[in-house]
């Protein structure tokens, strides 16, 4: 029977995230745990396996090349397009170019065309959208 990484985190009081980087040689772990992680591993004849690396990292991949670097502009004007006929499109425009030079897409995201809030939510999550920029209209002021 093989050994899998939950059962060495079991075996070692560690947990799972813990030992994947560690078997990954990841800096973010001091290399004492590396070590003390990796001499287990080998005793205790632990082998990874190809097929779950695999399905890791093409899930890794794809959630790079996909919406991970897309941002929402939260916008909740009356109407959808309102906002870019007043000075918040130059707000909008500036923001699109610093967020190009750091390796996001910005998209404008109009929360009226959600019941809730909740919803509103929902379908950002669902599109993977972890960031957001708004334009506070009362202040003029990003947030």
């Amino acid at each position: 029977m093989s050994i899998s990484q939950r059962d060495l985190a079991k075996h070692l009081g560690l947990s799972p995230m813990t030992i994947s980087l560690a078997l990954r040689n990841s800096p973010r772990l001091p290399i004492a745990t590396r070590e003390r992680v990796q001499m287990a591993a080998n005793e205790l004849g632990y082998k990874p396996n190809p097929a779950l690396a695999a399905l890791n990292n093409h899930r890794r991949d794809r959630m790079l090349k996909t919406n991970n670097a897309t941002l929402a502009f939260i916008t909740n004007w009356q109407d959808e397009f309102g906002w870019r006929k007043s000075y918040v499109n130059f707000f909008y425009q500036g923001a699109v170019s610093r967020a190009a030079q750091c390796g996001y897409t910005l998209v404008p995201f109009w929360l009226k065309a959600y019941k809730s809030y909740k919803r509103a939510s929902d379908v950002l999550y669902n599109r993977g959208i972890r960031g957001l920029v708004s334009h506070h209209w009362k202040t003029g002021r990003a947030k």
